[in-house]
């Protein structure tokens, strides 16, 4: 069984210490080897809110509920105010980082980021153990540091500030406005470029500039566990960049850990690409979409008039030969 590190960002590990630090009983322990072998089938952080799903010796996966005792509206103007007049922690937040230093200058005015009680944790599980909390529950603590790894903000969720209404007291409410969403296809709009000269060949022969945009990434980011991702994903840019240059195909064996990539291009009428893209992206592996079969018609969203409509269309229509990879 592969053990597990939990908290892995200095927020993430700062709440698995804020759990050690009131776990008197300690009933932590007793949910690591659950969190280790997979038994949180499921977990989603919304509206303030954890709800999560874990296996325990039942047929049935138990059901899970945490919240944390929110802000009191002095509390959260307090919160607003500390970021508007601190420059500095407005600049992180705007990053999508918790600056180190935020909890102390919170606990000077008083605040509290991270639990300091387990009366400040409304907790329930579905199973018989009467325990709180259940080896179920700290599983789902555990398993919970690497969400707010991923995103610090659902510490301030969970308190009752939104994400919008920390940017905007941090000064950048326009940019909280563009956050991804998803919308109905006939909502969408779409506007189409100008014909333009397009080529591959710009991307290859930039060293200076690759090492500049992968110095931001660092080798292991949260979403890719596995090994070195930073090294995979140099390595996937020298044989694209490889192909390019020497005008051939990429075999399929290529690039192994990207078999389960798939990229679409997206063309309007004519031909030409859509001007400010939409993305439509789905798992691989819940539909039977074969990008080889040129026969097939598929029903996709294709670009008319400023807006998208659902159309039959085969293969060949709407992907060109010279532009598809299966990789």
């Amino acid at each position: 069984m592969t053990r597990q590190t939990f908290g892995k960002t200095w927020w993430g590990k700062a709440w698995i210490e804020a759990l050690r630090h009131i776990d008197y009983s300690s009933r932590l322990p007793r949910g690591r080897s659950y969190a280790n072998q997979g038994a949180v089938r499921q977990i989603e952080v919304g509206g303030g809110v954890v709800l999560a799903r874990v296996q325990g010796r039942r047929k049935s996966p138990y059901r899970i509920t945490i919240r944390l005792e929110p802000f009191s509206p002095d509390g959260k103007d307090g919160i607003n105010r500390l970021i508007r007049e601190n420059p500095t922690l407005a600049a992180e937040l705007s990053l999508g980082r918790l600056p180190e230093a935020l909890p102390a200058v919170m606990k000077e005015r008083g605040l509290r980021l991270f639990p300091a009680s387990w009366r400040e944790i409304s907790a329930d599980c579905s199973c018989p153990d009467w325990a709180n909390p259940c080896k179920h529950l700290a599983a789902v603590y555990l398993i919970l540091a690497g969400e707010i790894d991923k995103d610090p903000f659902i510490l301030f969720e969970l308190r009752g500030i939104g994400r919008k209404e920390l940017t905007e007291a941090a000064g950048f409410g326009e940019a909280a406005s563009g956050e991804n969403r998803f919308v109905p296809v006939n909502e969408a709009q779409v506007q189409t470029a100008e014909e333009v000269e397009f080529s591959l060949a710009g991307l290859v022969d930039r060293p200076s500039e690759i090492k500049s945009v992968f110095s931001l990434l660092s080798d292991s980011p949260l979403f890719y566990r596995e090994e070195n991702f930073k090294k995979l994903l140099i390595k996937a840019y020298k044989s694209v960049a490889r192909a390019v240059d020497l005008e051939t195909e990429l075999p399929e064996d290529s690039l192994p850990h990207l078999q389960k990539a798939h990229i679409r291009c997206m063309y309007g009428q004519g031909g030409h690409p859509l001007f400010h893209a939409e993305a439509f992206y789905f798992p691989c592996d819940t539909t039977g979409f074969n990008i080889a079969d040129k026969k097939a018609g598929y029903t996709i969203p294709v670009a008319e008039n400023g807006a998208l409509k659902m159309r039959r269309v085969r293969c060949p229509k709407w992907i060109g030969q010279n532009y598809c990879a299966r990789v």
